[in-house]
């Protein structure tokens, strides 16, 4: 588990720094060492999608385990309630990322054969970056929180349940 987390971490560093440099690229409208915009556009976006995914399977994963441990223990359901809450709070604002960066992608096509003006990618360019922010910070908590159910199901008391007296596992 550790290591994915790790990777996924990785990912998300490496994918909002080829968005960023995308971006850049895009507003300087200047080939990065002779590559266009669109090509790395595309890898940009093929690695973004791969993290994301990545992510989204972890989450998954980690409920069906749980869901597994908690029926082969018979440990309270208020573990596999918490991973159900933990992925509504993830998974919605994730998707709608998903779905801007695959907007942003498609209008730079529009942009490039002059069907829209480019102000209009650069602008949903900006929408898109200051939510992938807001989405790491939301994912950050989702992998604490994650490691806080699995820990506080082992029987290991969550570091991050010790310093709120008041977070419960529900």
């Amino acid at each position: 588990m550790w290591l994915f987390m790790y990777i996924c971490y990785l990912g998300i560093v490496v994918s909002f720094l080829c968005m960023l440099t995308t971006g850049i690229q895009g507003y300087l409208s200047a080939p990065l060492f002779g590559v266009k915009h669109s090509s790395i556009a595309l890898f940009s976006i093929i690695i973004y999608l791969f993290t994301q995914t990545l992510i989204m399977f972890f989450f998954i994963g980690c409920g069906i385990s749980i869901k597994e441990y908690t029926e082969e223990h018979n440990l309270s359901l208020d573990f596999r309630k918490a991973m159900i809450a933990l992925k509504h709070k993830i998974f919605p604002p994730q998707m709608l990322n998903i779905g801007l960066f695959m907007a942003l992608f498609i209008m730079g096509g529009a942009v490039d054969t002059k069907v829209i003006p480019a102000w209009s990618h650069g602008v949903l360019f900006i929408i898109a970056m200051l939510h992938l922010i807001k989405l790491t910070v939301i994912q950050h908590g989702g992998f604490r929180k994650n490691t806080a159910i699995i820990l506080d199901m082992s029987g290991i008391p969550s570091p991050l349940n010790q310093s709120n007296p008041d977070n419960t596992s529900s």
